[in-house]
């Protein structure tokens, strides 16, 4: 099963990694007891990552979920107490969690389910954030997913903030981020302002720059930074 992984300064450095690789694994639908067997990303190779963290390479991004064939299900913790388990099944049920499963990607519905159980506020962020990318060859899904992922990365920075200042820095980049996504410049310029002395120590020097130079040309694309060219002879 996979654990969902958050921002951290990991996000914004390559890691290298083996080539994408997948391996089958056997599972066991927490809310039904089937049993089946799924391929599973083992590992990838990241050459980076966009501004908004997401990875570049040959990696799947955000990592791939497992789902329970019959329904749908994301095996999105390890293991599911006994009460959870309850909660889900009587969820799973509804015309609510069929829609979801028809009309959104998957992690979509692990926000909804995570809401449900009464994760974070910063887990349904990112998973808010994640099914924005699995949602981009439609854009105004897409920006919808970051619509609802952004007031609730403002909301942790505001009541719940991260003990670590890296982790700190880092989510307010990627609020700043989020509104240049959403178009919403004047707000984008004025929060990496505001905040510039606090992240230049901690984010890389390519992603301020870019992001500057995207708010300035009022762009809202996704955007990775270039890679530093090879200097070898």
């Amino acid at each position: 099963m996979v654990a969902l992984s958050f921002y951290s300064l990991s996000l914004l450095h390559a890691v290298p990694a083996a080539a994408l690789t997948f391996v089958e694994v056997d599972y066991t639908c927490p809310i039904t007891g089937e049993k089946f067997t799924a391929p599973t990303m083992a590992s990838g190779t990241s050459f980076g990552s966009r501004l908004d963290f997401r990875k570049v390479g040959p990696i799947a991004s955000p990592w791939p979920m497992v789902t329970c064939p019959s329904n749908g299900f994301p095996l999105f913790q390890e293991e599911f107490k006994t009460e959870q388990i309850e909660t889900l099944k009587a969820f799973a049920a509804t015309p609510e969690y069929k829609a979801l499963v028809a009309s959104h990607p998957v992690y979509y519905l692990v926000a909804r389910l995570q809401r449900l159980l009464g994760y974070t506020t910063e887990d349904i962020a990112f998973s808010l954030l994640y099914a924005s990318w699995q949602a981009e060859a439609n854009e105004q899904k897409a920006l919808g997913y970051l619509e609802e992922a952004l007031p609730l990365f403002q909301e942790v920075l505001e009541k719940q903030p991260p003990v670590d200042v890296r982790n700190v820095a880092s989510l307010r980049f990627l609020t700043v981020e989020l509104h240049r996504r959403l178009g919403r410049f004047e707000q984008a310029a004025a929060l990496l302002e505001k905040y510039r002395a606090e992240l230049e120590p901690v984010v890389p020097p390519d992603f301020m720059v870019l992001e500057t130079k995207l708010i300035q040309q009022r762009v809202s694309v996704p955007a990775t930074p270039e890679r530093p060219k090879d200097k070898s002879p």
